[in-house]
Formats: structure tokens, sequence, C-alpha cells
């Protein structure tokens, strides 16, 4: 063991009573988002790339006049961090090699916060990024969260692309920032129904509210060589260098509906942060409260048919969740026999694969007319799930083009389990040990980067007391 790192520790250990209180505060190493829950990360802090979580890809890739062949080995991990790491070397019929890789059918999601902690590298040809592409393999669509190229250190690239592949079309900016290759900076958006924000260092950058997916994706990390967006490596270009990820974060929001009076406008008649299948609109009859209710309704034939809305909660295992609404249906267009509207509760595992479900009668033809009537469900989160859906539908099995509104919806939990990464434990092995002291010194003294606990920008003292500081609150 280096005395060196041991006499420090000790010294800064006693130090802590009288310092603590000055501990800047901590933040991108924080998971805690207000309004948001964290459901899927990765902080690499093991020794090898996550097989359980990644898929590292073994392709030349033939797209974009990209010169690289992506190897698995050239994505490695290390001292907490993820290092892909692109090299001039002649491999497969390509000049050089670099790394691709992706949560394909292992982590998929439909909306959320996905924000990762990167440092990219300068140069001509080298083109990082962070992106989502969807869990059909289909595309376009595309959410570009980050490019950057290496001759623009200074430029951050955030666009989406959607249409048909014979008709791509493309939305997005460039905007100019700090030098991205001098240091670790966080790269995020916030995908929602309804628009998509991009964020720089916690600061929105652009938002866009038209022609976004509305579909899991999965999250992507490469570093392509040379091609269309930065051109081809030069006789200067330095070789090998690296894109560092410090951690991926996924989050989804927290327990907190939105539009739960349909109160906003969607696109056509919809109402907005609600996803319709087949005949629901926003609608002004009958509102139990405000000006707006959800009119769902049925099809002129004989069912079975399905009409309803729904929206998604992050949800965890054990959770007990209460969901409820107001139903009325008029004499003009009441509930006719054999058709009846559910309040449904459906359970989804992190890639999007339904577990089970609950749901309960809210209206049938039997049900007084021109009254607002409650219905209310209480189910508990299986295992496995990874997201709670709240669901709306009238399930027609009689003829009729039959209908009812709905309002005042709500969907909460109790028993919350949260998911957050322990950032005490240093090593990642599992628990706060003296060990992730000594750990966390060996990387300050090295001038690691990981050091730079509180992302201040520079590895300084002040690291080291914030460390100490989350080391003795210890992990949950």
């Amino acid at each position: 063991m280096n005395i060196r790192i041991f006499r420090t520790a000790a010294c800064v250990i006693g130090a802590m009573g009288g310092v603590l209180s000055g501990a800047s505060t901590l933040h991108a190493q924080s998971p805690t988002i207000p309004g948001w829950r964290l459901v899927w990360s990765d902080e690499f802090n093991g020794s090898a790339l996550n097989a359980a979580k990644w898929n590292a890809e073994n392709v030349a890739w033939p797209h974009n006049a990209e010169l690289e062949y992506y190897l698995p080995q050239q994505a490695t991990v290390a001292n907490s961090q993820l290092e892909i790491k692109a090299e001039r070397r002649n491999f497969g019929g390509r000049n050089y090699v670099s790394a691709r890789i992706n949560t394909a059918a292992k982590f998929e999601q439909q909306y959320g916060r996905f924000e990762a902690r990167m440092w990219v590298p300068g140069g001509q040809g080298y083109w990082p990024a962070f992106w989502l592409l969807p869990a059909t393999q289909a595309w376009p669509p595309e959410i570009d969260i980050m490019e950057t190229v290496g001759h623009r250190p200074n430029t951050v690239y955030m666009t989406h692309h959607f249409g048909t592949v014979t008709n791509v079309q493309s939305n997005g900016i460039t905007w100019d920032g700090p030098n991205f290759t001098t240091g670790y900076h966080r790269f995020a958006v916030e995908w929602s129904p309804t628009r998509v924000d991009w964020f720089v260092d916690g600061v929105q950058r652009f938002s866009t509210i038209g022609n976004f997916p509305q579909e899991p994706m999965y999250v992507l990390l490469n570093m392509a060589i040379g091609g269309n967006l930065p051109g081809n490596p030069t006789a200067s270009t330095v070789f090998p260098q690296s894109m560092m990820v410090d951690w991926v974060r996924v989050y989804m929001r927290d327990n907190s509906l939105l539009n739960p009076s349909f109160e906003d406008a969607g696109a056509g008649n919809s109402a907005a942060n609600w996803q319709v299948f087949g005949n629901a609109q926003q609608s002004t009859t009958g509102p139990r409260t405000g000006t707006k209710s959800i009119r769902i309704f049925g099809n002129g034939g004989s069912g079975p048919y399905y009409s309803g809305v729904y929206q998604d909660l992050p949800a965890s295992p054990g959770q007990v969740w209460q969901a409820s609404a107001f139903a009325r249906h008029t004499a003009a267009t009441r509930m006719l026999a054999g058709n009846t509207a559910y309040l449904k509760i459906e359970w989804y595992n992190a890639a999007g694969t339904q577990i089970s479900f609950q749901q309960s009668p809210v209206l049938t033809d039997t049900s007084p007319l021109d009254t607002p009537v409650a219905g209310a469900l209480q189910a508990t989160a299986p295992a496995g799930t990874g997201k709670a859906r709240i669901t709306l539908v009238m399930v027609q099995n009689g003829a009729g083009t039959s209908s009812f509104n709905m309002d005042d919806v709500s969907f909460a939990y109790t028993a919350p389990v949260a998911i957050t990464p322990c950032i005490a434990d240093f090593n990642g092995l599992n628990g706060t040990t003296v060990q992730d002291i000594f750990d966390f010194l060996a990387s300050w003294f090295a001038a690691n980067p990981h050091a730079d606990f509180n992302e201040s920008g520079t590895i300084n003292v002040q690291d080291i007391f914030d460390f100490l500081n989350s080391w003795f609150q210890g992990c949950p």
C-alpha cells in the first residue's frame, strides 16, 4: 500500500469534522433530479463492459462513408470509466478501428430523460455520438442527443431525424459552447409525447415539438472515424485517442401524471401527453372540473373493438399503485348493452413487454346518466416491473357507437423502491469500505479524471472532502 496515500487518508479523515460543513454541493454525481426517477444506469464500476446491459458491435459499418471497423475490444472499462478507443490500424479491410455499443433488446424505453457524462477527443475525422434508435430496428426515426466533430471542438450537434428511408428529414441545431475536448461534460434529452428538449451541462439548448418518435428506443455510444459529417482524418490527426464516458443514466418522470384532466390539447383532436388507440379525442362534453374531458367512443359495427387512452409512469416491483377516474355518459350517447368502460393498470418490464394487468369496470349500460361515476383500482407491481401504465378503455362487444367521457384521472404509488447508484462505493464492490478511500486517493494522486468527484472541472483537495462526505454517509 502506498504510504503517502495512507497518510493523506488519515490526515483528511481526521480533519473531516471541521470541514464537512463547507463541502461543495455534488451536482452531476448525484442521480437525484426533481421530477424524475432513475430507472436504468451504468456507472462503469466494473472491470469490463457489462454484457447484461450492452451489446458491443463487431462490424465494418457500411453507412455514412465511415472508415472504421467497430471491434468489441475497443470498448473497455477501468477506473469507473468507459473508454472507446480509436486507433489507426488495419482490420477487416478498414484502416481504423473503434467501438460502437448499444442496449438493443437489453434496455429500451419510450420517453424519459437520457443523459451521459462524456469527454470527447479532438482532431480532424473524429465523430463521437450519444444517440437513440427504435427498438424495432427500423429507421428513421433517430434522436441524436449529442454529436461532435473533432475539428470543431466547441460545437455540439443536437438533431432528430424522421420521415422515411427514401425521404429522410431532419430538425436540429449546432450549439457553440466550451471546448468539449478538454474535460467532461453532460449531454441529455428529455423526451415526452409532445416535445424533445436538449441539454448541455444542465442548461436547455434546443427544443422541438413535432415529428419525433413515439415508440421505445435504445441507447447507443460510438466513435466513428471519417464520414460525411466530420470528413476524413488527415496526416496531422493524432491516433490513438479515446472517448471517455463517466456514466449513462436514464430516467422516467416521477409519480406525476401529465394533463390528468385533459385540459391541454395535443395533436389533432387528442389530449396532450395521452396516447390514443382506437377512437378517443379531447372534448368539451361533460367535464367534471375545468372545461375539457376525454371522449372515448366505439365503432359502427359489432365488436370486439377497443378504444381509449393511456399514459406510462416508472414503477418498481412491490409498489402499490392506486388509479382513479370519473366517467359519465349521456342519454344521447349512452353506453349500449355489451359495452363497458374500464379503468386498467398494466405492468411492463424495462424492454417494454407486458407482464400482466388488472382492470375494473367503471361504466356499463345500466350506469346512471349525466352523473360522474367514480372508478378506482389498486394493484401491486409484480417482479420485473419497469413501468406502470394507466389505461382508460372502452371494450365494445355490442353493436353501436355509444360513447362516454372521462375526467380527473389520478395514478400514484406507495412504498417506492428507489434505484440509486451509490457514489461512495468508488471501486464498485457493493458497499463502502476503507478500500474505497484508498482507491479514490490513488485516482486523485494519479490525476485520473474520475477523481473530479464534484465535477468542478478540476481535480483539487475539495474533491477529497466531497468524496469523504459521501463515504461517511454510506450506501443505502
